[in-house]
């Protein structure tokens, strides 16, 4: 209980002690401090007052957990946001700027041949000659697209080959329809990507001769892309060569739900997989052209 100082009317200013005022109510400070703690938690803390009666009380609804870390988005090449959605993987950080990053994949006795040429004095230009820009510009376009043709007419690519009709259904026990293979995708798939690689590189080897010839500095940048194609190639080489296992990985978890559903083999999910392997196929195109088209803007920058 808290004690409460009570002053006599006629006592002087002197012998009057401190007080300390709690709403209506004076308390000495030389008191028990747990009293005047226990008073001002009872006046503070007041019970909530009873609602009326017929007052209908209304629902509280829970509120569902808020996910403090949400996926976050893969940015990058479609090439990469493809390969990342068909094998259902997580979009990684990027705790390397792209500096760092090359200095993992470039060892030191590369990287003291570029570090020469970018030191050694401008070369000279080699003297004029051969076709004009116009003339590999049309070149990369058609090399372009002869291997996207082939891309989107190869016979293993092409959809509804494995259906059959519901009224002209072969033997329920057929090969082609138990159990599809990944083999002759694979095969098509690598050949594919060696057709793009040598199609690139003879291009890119094109342009650097072109650049050559324009100025000091096309003809040190030309220097400089030879030397790394060269550094980079064995990463570049590892990384899209991965391409086909990812594949196979897609190819066998849509099997394996088909078979769960009781999908006949040769239904849309075979067909899904080869859109799905056609994408992947057409965003590798964009990829391995981006040196030849960097190349082609620097030659046609004057």
């Amino acid at each position: 209980m808290c004690r409460v100082a009570i002053l006599h009317p006629e006592s002087s200013p002197a012998e009057r002690p401190a007080f300390r005022t709690f709403g209506h109510v004076r308390v000495s400070p030389s008191r028990d401090q747990s009293a005047i703690a226990a008073f001002r938690e009872a006046t503070t803390s007041r019970p909530p007052s009873p609602a009326p009666p017929g007052t209908v009380k209304s629902p509280s609804f829970a509120r569902p957990p808020v996910d403090p870390s949400p996926r976050p988005t893969l940015q990058g090449p479609t090439f990469v946001r493809l390969l990342a959605r068909l094998t259902d993987a997580e979009a990684a950080r990027a705790e390397l700027v792209p500096a760092d990053r090359l200095s993992e994949w470039i060892d030191w006795t590369r990287a003291v041949a570029l570090s020469k040429v970018l030191d050694a004095p401008d070369p000279a230009p080699a003297q004029a000659g051969g076709p004009a820009v116009g003339d590999h510009a049309a070149s990369i376009a058609r090399a372009r697209a002869t291997l996207a043709e082939a891309i989107a007419t190869a016979p293993e690519l092409a959809a509804g080959q494995a259906h059959t009709p519901p009224g002209d259904a072969g033997p329920a026990d057929s090969p082609a329809d138990a159990a599809p293979d990944f083999a002759p995708l694979r095969q098509r798939c690598l050949t594919l990507q060696r057709a793009m690689q040598a199609a690139t590189g003879r291009l890119r080897g094109d342009l650097r001769e072109m650049l050559a010839q324009r100025s000091a500095q096309a003809a040190r940048l030309a220097e400089v892309d030879a030397v790394m194609e060269g550094a980079l190639s064995p990463r570049e080489h590892a990384l899209l060569g991965a391409v086909p296992t990812l594949l196979e990985a897609h190819f066998e978890r849509l099997r394996a739900g088909a078979a769960e559903a009781g999908t006949p083999a040769s239904s849309i999910w075979l067909d899904g997989f080869r859109r799905d392997m056609q994408g992947v196929l057409n965003a590798e195109l964009d990829v391995r052209f981006q040196p030849v088209d960097a190349l082609l803007a620097a030659l046609r920058t004057p």
